[in-house]
């Protein structure tokens, strides 16, 4: 494999995770789209945008009733009732 030039470095060195974060972060102060990218990312869960909110763990999501788990049970009983007449 041949070795990495000095420009694939420097290259590399620049589009590096931490050195665009940097990046954003220097422009957050002046520039609220940095400033928006960086709460989106940080904490996503509450500042992203709704379609890009991670689904929650099913442990996080309130147990919510049935509405129609009465209206089920009715009708359960109905059928066994007819099952009974019939």
């Amino acid at each position: 494999m041949p070795a990495t030039t000095e420009l694939e470095q420097a290259l590399e060195r620049a589009t590096s995770e931490p050195a665009l974060l940097a990046r954003i972060a220097a422009a957050a102060p002046e520039n609220w789209r940095a400033a928006a990218w960086i709460l989106e990312h940080r904490w996503p869960e509450r500042r992203a945008l709704p379609r890009d909110r991670p689904e929650p763990e099913l442990d996080d999501v309130p147990a919510v009733a049935d509405p129609f788990a009465e209206a089920d049970q009715l009708a359960q009983r109905r059928a066994r009732l007819r099952a009974r007449v019939a």
